[in-house]
């Protein structure tokens, strides 16, 4: 019978590398020490580093959206009243109202969109291109994680659009 000290200098001397792990099970009354390999973790958002600086860059995006939308509104407010008070033409032109609303908000899209290209390109893409670096994570990685975070979805619109 071997006694438990000669069964642990057994296993010490299977003992892998820092960081490494081994299964020790038992097998027919002897001790057998197999390579245990984790599963890598393949969701890069995962890291609580690296997905709070996902949401913050989200959150700057999104907050491009407040100027052009109050600008926009009040803009298309001030301009019906002025068109009705000018030309007095009261409730029967009502088709133009809408036309200026329709004007507005296609305007409005597009100075949000360049809005949030200008602010990705200068104040987020360097951020990213540095933290992927740090942990070593190519952009189709982090695509394909974003695409089952809906919540960061402006910043996957933007990375796919500027082919970050």
């Amino acid at each position: 019978m071997v006694s438990p000290f000669e069964e642990l200098e057994y296993i010490v001397d299977y003992l892998p590398d820092e960081g490494e792990a081994v299964i020790v099970t038992r097998k027919d009354g002897e001790l057998v020490c197999d390579p245990f390999q984790q599963e890598a973790n393949l969701d890069p958002l995962s890291n609580t580093q690296l997905y709070g600086r996902f949401v913050q860059a989200n959150e700057r995006l999104q907050s491009c959206c407040l100027h052009p939308i109050l600008i926009s509104v009040l803009g298309c407010f001030c301009l019906c009243v002025l068109m009705h008070n000018i030309f007095d033409t009261g409730w029967k032109s009502w088709y133009l109202d809408i036309g200026i609303i329709l004007f507005s908000i296609t305007g409005c899209i597009q100075w949000i969109q360049r809005k949030q290209s200008h602010t990705f390109r200068t104040q987020v893409r360097p951020m990213l291109h540095w933290q992927l670096r740090m942990l070593g994570l190519d952009r189709f990685r982090i695509i394909g994680s974003l695409r089952h975070r809906p919540e960061l979805k402006t910043l996957l619109r933007l990375i796919v659009q500027n082919g970050e």
